[in-house]
């Protein structure tokens, strides 16, 4: 269950730095993808594919910065 209350069924695999997870739900299809680009920086693109055949794309660049003393 998500935070939009929908049930879904998940796969995912791994290779190196990069996780793929597809999951299928009543709403469609959603495949995401998280790349480790180092050890500060993660990747994550997600394809959301809605039943009327359209895909909706996103993208999100996470950056840890750290605190300096």
């Amino acid at each position: 269950i998500d935070s939009w209350r929908e049930l879904a069924k998940g796969k995912g695999s791994r290779q190196g730095n990069i996780s793929n997870m597809k999951w299928s739900m009543a709403g469609g299809e959603y495949v995401r993808t998280t790349e480790k680009v180092d050890e500060n920086t993660m990747k994550v693109t997600g394809v959301m594919l809605m039943p009327d055949g359209k895909e909706m794309r996103s993208e999100t660049l996470l950056k840890r910065i750290k605190k300096l003393n």
